[in-house]
Parts: C-alpha cells; structure tokens; sequence
C-alpha cells in the first residue's frame, strides 16, 4: 500500500516532503587548521560556505565547490560590512555562523584578542542580526582558546 493510499484509508493527509533548502554556513578563520576542516565538513554536508580569513585559501581549497573566500581584516569594522554584505549577496540568508578567528598581530596581544575575538564576533552577530534564514534550525558557534602566546598564564615573555 502506498503513503497516499494508506493516508486515504486513515484519513489522514499523506506526509509531505519537506523543501530541501540551501544552508548558508558562514565561517570566521576558515583557511588553517579547525577552521579549514569546519568549511570541508559544511561543504561536503552541501552547504554554501562563506570563508572570512585573513589570509587567502590554498589552490585546492579556493576549487572547492560552494566555498567562496574573502580575506578581511575583521578589526576594520568598514572593511568587514563590506566582506559580510558581499557573502550574503553571494549565498543568501546565513544559517550558522562558525567563529574561529584568532588576533596573529605584532602588537599588543590583550587588545588584539579582544579587538579580533570579541569586538569582530559582536560586530559579525550584530550586522547578522535580521539576516538569518528563519525556514533553518540556526547556530552560532564560537570557538577560542587562553593558549595564544602572550596570554597564556605559562607563556613566558
């Protein structure tokens, strides 16, 4: 007995597929490391993928398939509207957002962290704000870690 057949004899409406949709995964420090697993992961799972990193991906990443790169520097709050505005024209909607970014300057490494791993992520949160996909189940995800040197309680000077 088919679906439709067995909901007709029940009376009850035959079940209907849900309309596949496109996730739209935007990924802060995808191009090393974590981050550059997390945008293989969502793009194998066929997400679009949005990669903001400051540097450009390798050859073999930039040819993968539904992942477009932008290189921003997420402490420059013009340049990173910029990036952000540009990944939703080319992917729509955002569904999880995936922060990885971690401050690699020659300055003082307190306030580049602070500046790249929590003034950027408030920043990206906010501009995103009424820019999620509300047909998705969405995610914010924030990755971070004390083992940068410098910050580090056992890093020494």
């Amino acid at each position: 007995m088919t679906v439709a057949a067995h909901a007709l004899r029940t009376n009850r409406a035959a079940p209907r597929k849900a309309a596949t949709r496109i996730v739209h995964s935007l990924v802060v420090g995808g191009t090393r490391g974590i981050g550059r697993a997390v945008v293989e992961t969502f793009a194998e799972q066929g997400h679009r993928v949005s990669v903001i990193g400051r540097r450009p991906p390798s050859d073999d990443d930039r040819r993968r398939p539904n992942v477009r790169y932008w290189v921003a520097d997420v402490s420059d709050a013009a340049c990173l509207n910029e990036t952000l505005e540009a990944a939703l024209d080319s992917h729509g909607s955002v569904s999880r957002v995936v922060f990885l970014q971690r401050y690699r300057g020659d300055g003082d490494n307190w306030a580049g962290e602070i500046e790249t791993s929590l003034t950027a992520t408030k920043t990206i949160i906010e501009r995103l704000r009424d820019r999620f996909d509300p047909a998705q189940e969405n995610a914010i995800v924030m990755v971070s870690s004390v083992a940068s040197p410098g910050l580090s309680p056992r890093s020494s000077p």
